[in-house]
């Protein structure tokens, strides 16, 4: 499938520092681009892996979305087969961090690959889930969800977000979710297609 002929899914909009549009997971673009300065071309990279994700007390640019009490013992969120999974009847609320493994130039675009179970809620609620990189939130979006039998069906993901920002290996990388209701939420690959 072409990039141009994808449909997006979720949203498209801007946040501070980035621009954003999700997308089907038939949507990457191919990665490498030369260098104008006579440099090695880039190729598309890993940024984070799965298992490197560490449940945090720190949350970056979703601190104000910590609830006073936090609940998420380490079956709540686990590496399974070969993603972070976060299971939200054990874990109430996720701040999870790891540093990025490389550089990140304005222009680049992060790929993130994700997944949920069907999810669902007692009562209406949203869930929210974001990624940030150093004081950024580059991608966040919140989505209803209603009691059965008004379940939106497990779906895989694909989000694609263009960095406006420098910055170097080793910066801290933010995973924030919350929602109502027993709901399974995968991530599983974070790479960088240079720009």
């Amino acid at each position: 499938m072409s990039h141009q002929s994808c449909k997006r899914m979720l949203f498209g909009g801007r946040l501070a520092g980035v621009a954003v549009t999700a997308w089907t997971l038939a949507c990457a673009p191919e990665g490498s681009q030369a260098s104008s300065e006579g440099e090695p071309a880039r190729e598309r990279e890993v940024l984070a892996e799965p298992e490197r994700w560490q449940q945090s007390g720190e949350d970056g640019p979703f601190a104000g979305h910590r609830p006073d009490e936090v609940s998420c013992p380490p079956q709540g969120a686990l590496l399974e087969a070969g993603a972070y999974e976060v299971q939200t009847d054990a874990c109430n609320y996720l701040s999870a961090t790891q540093t990025t493994l490389v550089e990140i130039r304005a222009g680049d675009t992060l790929v993130v690959d994700w997944a949920h179970s069907d999810l669902v809620s007692p009562q209406p609620a949203v869930a929210h889930l974001g990624i940030g990189i150093g004081g950024e939130v580059v991608w966040q979006t919140e989505i209803g969800l209603q009691p059965p039998p008004n379940a939106i069906a497990a779906a895989a993901q694909r989000t694609e977000v263009v960095l406006e920002f420098d910055a170097p290996v080793g910066t801290n990388m933010y995973m924030h979710l919350h929602n109502h209701g027993a709901n399974s939420w995968r991530f599983f690959t974070f790479e960088l297609i240079p720009g």
